[in-house]
């Protein structure tokens, strides 16, 4: 991408990221959701024994928080800070 695209509610300039898959399967094959996240930058993909893998710097991470109208049912979500 040319130009980093700006928000739409604030004008600030907007990060690059992906998010995170979250997806957990426990030993028994139930999954199990976690909170999903969203990681600044590109991912970087390695070759690993089920695939390939991304690698990314895990300083870099925010948790997602959606909202939901109660009206609606549009959603928005956000990347927040997690608190330790």
């Amino acid at each position: 991408m040319k130009d980093a695209p700006t928000c739409i509610k604030c004008g600030a300039q907007m990060d690059a990221g992906f998010m995170k898959d979250a997806t957990l399967r426990s030993p028994t094959g139930r999954q199990a959701g976690v909170v999903p996240q969203w990681i600044r930058g590109t991912p970087e993909l390695k070759l690993g024994l089920y695939g390939k893998l991304v690698s990314y710097d895990k300083a870099e991470k925010l948790a997602v928080v959606t909202y939901c109208c109660s009206k609606c049912g549009f959603l928005e979500s956000y990347a927040v800070e997690v608190e330790s």
